[in-house]
């Protein structure tokens, strides 16, 4: 399940406010920039949907036997051994 933009907008600038000491008129500024660049990014296509075949959800890329490149796709598999 993705995010929307307004969830990431609220995600980075709570983070930046757990960091440092901000204003409400901060907040409300970092929050304006932030929802900014995120729908332009979104229009450039660096944010929108996944790539078909892509799975960029964490809790799916471990997984019993391998785990999962959520950038590149690779593989790194696990074989068992067993003596």
């Amino acid at each position: 399940m993705t995010k929307s933009l307004v969830e990431m907008c609220t995600d980075i600038v709570s983070a930046q406010a757990s960091h440092s000491p901000m204003s409400s008129e901060d907040i409300v500024e970092s929050l304006r920039r932030v929802f900014r660049t995120l729908q332009e990014v979104q229009q450039i296509g660096g944010a929108g949907e996944p790539e078909e075949g892509m799975s960029r959800d964490p809790g799916t890329s471990i997984q019993r036997n391998q785990v999962l490149c959520l950038e590149s796709e690779w593989r790194a598999e696990r074989k068992l051994h067993v003596s």
